[in-house]
């Protein structure tokens, strides 16, 4: 029984040391996560920007785009609110899937001169030209190259 009893009072022991770390040791933990999160930027609350979330936060464009639109120019700043809004790279999305689309529906036995190729080319110049109209945008939002950060060709 002496066995027990000591197992008992060493159990106990070891019970109350724990209780005494855990309330001296909570402000520790507290303090250890705050260094953690200052050391590696974390926050609970903020997801890890990605590139697309980068460039949604320009508030400034930068530099001179293709050597006439500055910086404050009225044009290139109406430009960058329709570029810079998210639902441009979801209808720009949407235009690559349908083109994709398609271009897959598209056989090599198909009639050449048939109404369905017809189409199929009428709908793609319509594609390429929304593929053009969007570079065209970007270059003058972001210039062409050598324009900071988020020139067209970096």
């Amino acid at each position: 029984m002496r066995v027990n009893s000591g197992k008992l009072s060493d159990d106990n022991q070891k019970l109350s040391d724990m209780n005494s770390n855990y309330a001296s040791g909570k402000a520790s933990i507290t303090k250890s996560k705050a260094r953690f999160k200052q050391k590696h930027h974390v926050s609970h609350y903020k997801a890890k920007p990605n590139l697309t979330t980068s460039m949604r936060k320009i508030e400034e464009v930068q530099g001179v785009s293709l050597w006439i639109f500055k910086k404050n120019n009225s044009f290139r700043r109406k430009l960058s609110s329709i570029v810079l809004n998210p639902m441009f790279d979801n209808i720009i999305l949407a235009f690559i899937i349908i083109s994709t689309l398609l271009l897959a529906s598209e056989t090599p036995f198909d009639d050449p001169n048939g109404q369905k190729i017809y189409y199929l080319n009428l709908v793609d110049t319509c594609i390429t030209s929304v593929f053009i109209l969007e570079m065209v945008l970007k270059i003058i939002v972001f210039g062409f190259v050598i324009n900071g950060k988020y020139s067209y060709i970096r």
